[in-house]
């Protein structure tokens, strides 16, 4: 019964320690229309469960089994939710009572993302607990967390040393978790400008980022097409297009009709300036928004 289930555990769990370096941050950067999750939660957490079952496998009727047990857990990763634990806590195997030591291993397979709420969903790990009786439980485990407030637990485990299988239901609360301060992600940055056209450049920025986020939502290849035409489109600047309206002209002509019709009008130039400064400082705002992954 173990073989095929720790197979599929490590199958779920195995490749998903989280890549480090540049190359995981390039990859992030050059994927805007992919949703991908954010980092959330504490780097440690202290819950504290209560469990009751049976051990079948034993006879009939099966031996009653309940355990306190306390799960000091280090989360190795905040986006994914990989987390790694130490285990230790009483075991009542009827009639004998022991001391369980071990360890676990657990990722999340699902989550409820409600607004600001995180953390709501379950988390599928491999657990491996030494008995001071002489068992060895080897097993799986299914969590469901409540946002941090409260945990319900599935527990099969089979006792490799008995040839009996250990089955648990069982009940926590977190009883420490540590505080993890919020650092937003910076993005590419340029100097500080002032002006008609710093403000033109900026608005059409946060207009390109806007449409890569909407479009990533409601379709992910409609979003693939905008980028490479966007791309295309900043890549060649036509010299010809020194007004306004003959830039929003070319972005329907080059496959950005979303982008003129969801962007704001840019402000008329002021006395002094130059229409042709602001059509520069709309492909310099569009590149911008093309080079700075959109909102998560």
């Amino acid at each position: 019964m173990g073989s095929p289930l720790i197979a599929l555990l490590l199958g779920s769990l195995g490749g998903t320690l989280p890549a480090s370096g540049p190359a995981s941050a390039s990859a992030l950067a050059g994927a805007p229309c992919v949703v991908s999750r954010s980092a959330y939660g504490p780097r440690f957490v202290l819950p504290l469960e209560l469990a009751q079952g049976a051990t079948v496998g034993r006879g009939s009727p099966a031996p009653y089994a309940a355990s306190i047990r306390l799960h000091p857990t280090y989360v190795l990763d905040r986006t994914r939710q990989i987390r790694i634990a130490a285990t230790l806590g009483p075991a009542l195997t009827n009639p004998d009572v022991e001391l369980l030591l071990g360890g676990r291993i657990t990722k999340s397979v699902f989550e409820l993302n409600a607004g600001p709420v995180r953390g709501i969903g379950a988390h599928l790990g491999l657990e491996a607990l030494y008995g001071t009786s002489g068992r060895a439980l080897l097993g799986a485990v299914l969590i469901a967390d409540g946002g941090g407030l409260f945990q319900a637990t599935v527990r099969v485990e089979p006792d490799v040393t008995n040839g009996a299988t250990l089955l648990e239901l069982g009940l926590g609360m977190q009883l420490y978790e540590d505080s993890v301060p919020y650092h937003p992600a910076a993005g590419p940055t340029r100097p500080v400008e002032s002006g008609y056209a710093s403000r033109v450049r900026e608005q059409m920025t946060n207009d390109t980022r806007a449409i890569i986020g909407t479009l990533r939502n409601e379709d992910p290849d409609a979003c693939e097409r905008f980028l490479r035409s966007a791309r295309a489109f900043v890549r060649h600047p036509d010299p010809r297009i020194t007004t306004i309206a003959a830039f929003r002209q070319a972005l329907r002509a080059n496959g950005l009709a979303r982008l003129d019709e969801d962007m704001d009008p840019p402000e008329p130039p002021p006395p002094g300036a130059r229409e042709s400064d602001a059509v520069d400082a709309l492909y310099l705002g569009l590149t911008d928004g093309l080079s700075t992954p959109a909102e998560r």
